[in-house]
């Protein structure tokens, strides 16, 4: 059974109180979760094919297993996905509305956490369907992109979550929509953990360069976006 590893962000456990796990489960085939399920705090180690969460790799190509994958309507409480051998977590995917409660992640994948439409939706139904997708409570550590993401169209609702050295990003063209409230944020005035922004909007693949980052906003400021990024200054505060 792998313990956890040296170079686990240990600072990072503790600052954000991760449980102690009740069990440890070793897989290599992925979790499709279709009704609510409370895995009792149980730590699952997912180990997917070689080049899962490996960037680094000749002719990588974000083909990789998927460590848990949940259907539309469906909560999952009191979970770790554990840091495999290869030295990540992979990521675990709503298709559709779900719920996360407790869900706490070792080291980051390219995605901690990817919500997107539900499998049985059809083309041309992002116009009209809208998604709630609601993570409480929990943690995630690391990463080498983002620590959640919203791909489908909807809300994303992130309430007492902890996380270290990551981030999220949403989706301008959808519209989606974001919950900011009593977000703290550690380590800013440290040149060496410093964080851009605090919430950036996705424009699209088609969008002119110069617009990436034309709705991003940084620690300290208001989200003035009209769409995902909208939030008073009060929702973030700086502690140190």
């Amino acid at each position: 059974m792998p313990l956890l590893s040296l170079a686990l962000n240990q600072e990072g456990m503790k600052f954000c109180n991760f449980p102690t796990p009740t069990s440890t489960n070793v897989t290599t085939e992925t979790l499709h979760i279709t009704k609510d399920t409370n895995f009792g705090m149980k730590r699952i180690i997912f180990n997917g094919k070689p080049n899962t969460c490996r960037p680094d790799i000749p002719g990588w190509n974000n083909d990789w297993d998927h460590a848990i994958i949940i259907e539309n309507g469906v909560t999952i409480s009191n979970l770790i996905l554990g840091e495999s051998p290869i030295g990540t977590s992979s990521d675990i995917i709503c298709r559709g509305n779900c719920t996360l409660k407790n869900v706490y992640i070792e080291n980051t994948c390219w995605r901690g956490f990817s919500f997107i439409e539900a499998s049985d939706a059809k083309p041309g139904e992002k116009e009209h369907i809208k998604y709630d997708y609601v993570v409480e409570g929990g943690a995630a550590l690391d990463g080498f992109q983002k620590i959640m993401v919203q791909g489908g169209p909807g809300r994303t609702t992130v309430k007492n979550f902890c996380s270290v050295n990551n981030a999220m990003d949403g989706n301008r063209q959808y519209n989606d929509k974001l919950i900011l409230g009593n977000i703290e944020i550690y380590g800013n005035n440290n040149p060496t953990t410093k964080i851009d922004y605090v919430c950036s909007e996705y424009p699209g693949e088609i969008a002119p360069a110069a617009d990436r980052w034309k709705y991003a906003y940084k620690p300290g400021e208001a989200g003035t976006s009209d769409k995902f990024c909208n939030y008073p200054a009060s929702a973030v505060k700086i502690i140190n």
